[in-house]
């Protein structure tokens, strides 16, 4: 998924996976109005992020899926009270994202919290203990799995990634010649 704020100047082209299905919901301010503003400014904060791009893990897709399915079928066939249905699906659609990028970005702060402690401590005790910081073991955790991926499925290395918490490809790539030595591809190809 890509979030696209209203002042961003963008465009699309078609250099991604061929055979896909493109579905664009276009949210105005007034689609706002009646919530509280603390509703608002959740959903609206995801247009903020610093990474618009969301790799979800097939799962999420299949949700993400099932939503928009759900919406196109009630612009189709238009029942009774489809646009209350809309409106209730695309205010779900902007939770699960609001809640996915809280989700991702609290990983340290989840578990300072569950220790009682700030997350600068935590990850100040984790370096001491390790050796390694917070963010480095996670990338090293991640890389192993990708590596094992890449040994024992044919699954595309853009796929790989986002399986293994990745949000964007390029910095997957960087990290892993990084911890290993060459890109995936290298990797997958002394493999076979």
């Amino acid at each position: 998924m890509i979030l696209v704020d209203s002042n961003v100047v963008h465009r699309t082209s078609e250099l991604s996976e061929p055979n896909h299905e493109r579905a664009v919901l276009h949210y105005d301010l007034p689609f706002f109005d009646g919530l509280a503003p603390e509703d608002t400014a959740l959903l609206l904060g995801s247009f903020a992020a610093s990474h618009p791009i969301i790799r979800l893990n097939i799962h999420e897709q299949l949700h993400v899926e099932t939503l928009l399915g759900s919406l196109l079928g009630e612009l189709n066939d238009r029942p009774p009270g489809h646009l209350l249905h809309i409106r209730n699906k695309s205010i779900e659609l902007l939770l699960y994202i609001a809640r996915y990028i809280m989700k991702r970005k609290a990983v340290p702060d989840n578990i300072a919290k569950k220790f009682f402690i700030s997350k600068g401590h935590l990850c100040r005790v984790f370096k001491e203990v390790s050796g390694f910081g917070f963010s480095q073991y996670i990338n090293i955790t991640r890389i192993r799995e990708a590596e094992h991926l890449l040994r024992t499925t044919d699954w595309s290395i853009t796929h790989i990634s986002e399986q293994c918490g990745f949000e964007n490809f390029s910095h997957f790539g960087r990290v892993f010649k990084k911890l290993v030595g060459m890109s995936p591809r290298e990797f997958r190809g002394l493999e076979g």
